[in-house]
């Protein structure tokens, strides 16, 4: 039997993106709003050498292990700003999960060693999407998002300046900015990293990734830096993510970032939500059952992408599967949980 092709919205990869975005014994640290009276100084003369940014730059990183913020704002053009958790641990797990106690939750997107997932209440196909990093690398879905999952990871801020790879510059970019360029090797070919570096506190303001024909595939501006004299980090409180090539953007707000401490078992926190999410199709983006339909139809409309189904999940209007004999899918506050006291706001 040859399976149904379906199609979703781009709105679903970018929610996709958003989880590489953020694919990185302490307490809460009141972080203060970076400032030239607050924030230390990293290079006195204002023209720091290359070696000095990378110095800098890593060193930031270097002390965040992991990062945890509760009441992170997602907005995106078009759609409500929606609330939620966010948390990560260099340098691929992380767990974004939002949700409104008028309609429950909307989101669970996150990330492991092993894989990555997203699920949305809204989307027309009512599945948990999911992809193994390694299987996803060489994916024809990687065509349709030309970015490595960890640059998005590094779009808050917590960047490396590689030694392993040629670098050029530092530049002036602008007052107080200077940029450095570097060559990349991505399984789409060889991409150009730029980094906009403040010349003074080595602050990472804005980072773009260009394709080999010189077009921007992905950018991140940072803004509102607070830095945390406790661990000596500075952080952004707003990003604003670009992706040009799926005509897609979204800005993070953050309250406080909580520095190296994660509420809950790792283990368990960036594991994938079979169990919350059991009553929903689990999708392998990377893998489309045999006698699926191509990955891209002729005619189809660009502002969709598709995805296969298992055969015999029956097909309804558009190609969206149906729900089961007729009946529409439970949403997750119907599941029940085995530990509530470990829900979050909105999943209650």
């Amino acid at each position: 039997m040859t399976s149904p092709r379906i199609y979703f919205p781009r709105n679903l990869l970018v929610g996709y993106c958003l989880l590489l975005a953020l694919l990185p014994g302490c307490h809460w640290n009141p972080f203060r709003r970076a400032t030239v009276q607050s924030s230390p100084v990293a290079f006195v003369t204002g023209q720091p050498t290359l070696e000095e940014l990378r110095e800098a730059v890593n060193a930031n990183t270097a002390r965040v292990r992991s990062l945890n913020s509760q009441g992170a704002t997602l907005r995106a053009p078009g759609a409500p700003a929606i609330s939620g958790d966010i948390a990560l641990e260099r340098p691929l797990r992380f767990r974004f999960r939002a949700g409104t106690t008028f309609t429950g939750p909307e989101v669970d997107l996150g990330s492991n060693d092993e894989l990555f997932w997203f699920w949305m209440a809204r989307a027309p196909q009512p599945a948990l999407f999911y992809a193994r990093h390694a299987q996803y690398a060489a994916s024809p879905v990687r065509q349709q998002i030309p970015v490595e999952p960890s640059w998005l990871i590094e779009g808050i801020g917590l960047t490396e300046i590689n030694p392993g790879i040629v670098w050029d510059g530092p530049r002036p970019a602008g007052p107080d900015r200077v940029e450095v360029r570097g060559q990349i090797r991505t399984a789409t070919g060889e991409m150009t990293k730029s980094l906009i570096i403040h010349n003074r506190f080595a602050w990472v303001l804005e980072q773009r990734l260009y394709d080999p024909q010189g077009q921007v595939v992905a950018q991140a501006i940072a803004s509102q830096h607070d830095f945390s004299a406790t661990d000596g980090v500075t952080l952004p409180k707003h990003i604003d993510v670009t992706l040009p090539a799926m005509q897609a953007s979204f800005a993070i707000d953050v309250d406080r970032w909580q520095i190296n401490s994660l509420p809950g078992d790792p283990q368990t926190l960036f594991a994938l939500p079979r169990e919350q999410l059991g009553t929903y199709p689990l999708v392998d983006l990377t893998a489309p059952p045999a006698g699926a339909s191509p990955l891209v139809a002729p005619g189809a409309n660009p502002n969709f992408a598709p995805v296969s189904v298992p055969a015999g999940v029956p097909a309804g209007p558009m190609g969206f599967p149906s729900a089961a004999a007729g009946q529409p899918q439970p949403r997750l506050s119907h599941v029940p949980d085995a530990v509530p006291a470990a829900r979050m706001r909105g999943f209650r």
